[in-house]
Parts: structure tokens; sequence; C-alpha cells
């Protein structure tokens, strides 16, 4: 993220690292929201999440010797290798929720899903799962909380305008994706404040485009290039590390492939990554390091107040 002045900030970070569920949050905070047109469109997205998914799972499975056997589960799985879809005024069909439910509760799909870092399997399919039910009603539009946790590949450059603490700002997000990276230069001119953004789980994570790199290891390279771009010499730097609660989550992993000198509690890794982005960057810059989890409505405001203070300052 960017910003430009009227004060502005660009979003950059590695896909899947959180820039563009802040943006969201920008929209609900300052904005009056989604119409339902918008969340109509989100409940389809909801559901291609949802497919996508399951069709990711099922293919890990084979990769990884996991069979469905000669369960009746087969043929919930070949539902969701058509590639089903809704369209807008759709609600999500019923015999798909079927599937979804009986394959959720397969160990072979749940063995699968422990080993998701390994196939960039996206974080938000157990919170719809949690949540099929009301996802599956007919009268079904989703909340602001379902719409953050979607996830939608950004691609290309957007630009935000809205009003905070009587100032105009724009907000500039990029894609993350490699093949979206070479974009950026586009944008990299009068910048006043970097966001870089970073998903803290992502230390055992591989990217969505390439399973043999890491996410935390690609933000760590990403960050060392921007921070000591000739073109952000002049800006305020604030690095975002997301998904805390993710993070808080996760169990005690035994020498990860791409840190393996990482140790200690939680409180010792997050201070080891913060330590590895302060590290980076060049010593006479100050910079602003901030650890939240942007799906959280009152985390998401205090990272906004964050930035809008650095911004200023």
């Amino acid at each position: 993220m960017a910003l430009r002045s009227e004060v502005p900030p660009r979003d950059l970070g590695p896909g899947e690292s959180g820039k563009t569920t802040l943006l969201k949050q920008y929209r609900r905070r300052f904005t009056t929201g989604f119409t339902k047109t918008e969340r109509m469109m989100w409940r389809s997205i909801i559901f291609s999440n949802i497919v996508s998914a399951f069709q990711l799972i099922l293919t890990a499975m084979e990769d990884l010797g996991l069979e469905l056997d000669d369960s009746p589960d087969w043929r919930f799985a070949t539902e969701i290798a058509k590639d089903p879809e809704i369209q807008l005024d759709d609600p999500m069909p019923h015999s798909l929720k079927e599937a979804f439910t009986k394959l959720w509760a397969h160990r072979g799909v749940q063995l699968a899903v422990a080993e998701g870092h390994q196939y960039a399997l996206h974080d938000n399919l157990s919170y719809y799962m949690d949540n099929l039910d009301r996802l599956f009603a007919d009268t079904y539009l989703p909340s602001e909380q379902d719409i953050f946790r979607t996830r939608l590949r950004t691609t290309g450059i957007s630009e935000t305008i809205f009003e905070f603490a009587n100032s105009v700002t724009r907000v500039f997000d990029m894609g993350g994706q490699r093949s979206e990276r070479k974009k950026w230069i586009y944008a990299f001119e009068n910048v006043d404040v970097v966001v870089f953004f970073a998903s803290l789980p992502g230390f055992k994570n591989c990217l969505v485009e390439d399973r043999d790199a890491n996410q935390m290891s690609e933000a760590l390279m990403l960050w060392e290039s921007i921070s000591n771009s000739r073109y952000f010499s002049d800006a305020k730097l604030i690095v975002v590390l997301n998904k805390m609660d993710i993070f808080d989550q996760i169990g005690y992993v035994e020498r990860p492939n791409f840190f393996s000198d990482l140790t200690g509690d939680k409180e010792t890794q997050l201070e080891y990554f913060t330590q590895k982005f302060r590290s980076l960057a060049p010593k006479n810059k100050n910079i602003h390091v901030l650890h939240t989890s942007l799906v959280d409505e009152s985390l998401a405001n205090h990272a906004m107040d964050y930035v809008h203070s650095v911004a200023t300052q």
C-alpha cells in the first residue's frame, strides 16, 4: 500500500499478505459500506473460494498419497471437479453443501488440509466451513466479516480515495504475485508512505505461484529491495506483520525449512521476524512495525489510525 499527499500510502507485499483486506476495512469505515449488489457478487466469489479450495485439496491428496478409497464420497469429488459456479442472483446450491460437508468430514481430506502449507491452501476455508449453514441459506448475503476473509487476487493497480481526519487520502493497492510486480514501477513516484505487508504464518507456507518458495522468505527479499530503493528514499516505511490470529494458532514447528534458527515461544518468534525486517532496511531509516490481524474490525481500525499517524508526523 502507498499513500500520496493529500496523504497517500502504497500497499506493497507478496500475495496472501492482506493488502486488499485493509482496503476493504477502509471501505467499511469511511464509506457507506457494501451495497446489496456487491454482497451478491461477493457471495458468488465466496462459493468459488470454497470450490477452488476443495479442488486444490483433492489434487493434493493424490500428491500426498491420500485416497477417498471406495467410499461414496467419490461422487461428491466428481461434482466439485465439474467446476460449478453460481450467478449473481443465485443462492448457493444445496447439493454442493452436502458435498462440502461429507468431504470435510473425510479423514483423508483433513490430513491434506493439515498439509495445506505445502500447496498454498488459503486460510479462509475453515472459517467458511464453520459457517456453512449460514452461507447456504436461501436468503444469505455475505456479512462484512465474510467479505474480509474472501480471496480475490488483485491484478494491476487500484486507487481508492476517501476522507479521513479532515484530509483526502488516496490509497494504491497493487497485485502481489510475481507476475504483477513489474507493474509497480508505474506508481512509485511521489510516494510519502509505503505500507508493506507480510503474513506471519507465511514462515511455513509456500507461494501460490511457486510451491518451492516460501511466503515469508519472499516477503523479506521483496522488503529488502523496496526499503533500499531510491524511489522510497524519502518515504516513511511501515511494515504490517499480518494474520496474528492464525500465527497464534500454529503449534510447534520443528526446524522450519526456511528458518531453521527459529526457536522459542510466540513472543520470541514475533520478535525474530520483526528484527529480520528491521535488519534489512537502511540503518538511517526509522522503520515502523505493526503486528495485527486485519480481519478484526478493531485491530484494522487501529492499523488505519497508525498509518495515518505515521503519514502525518
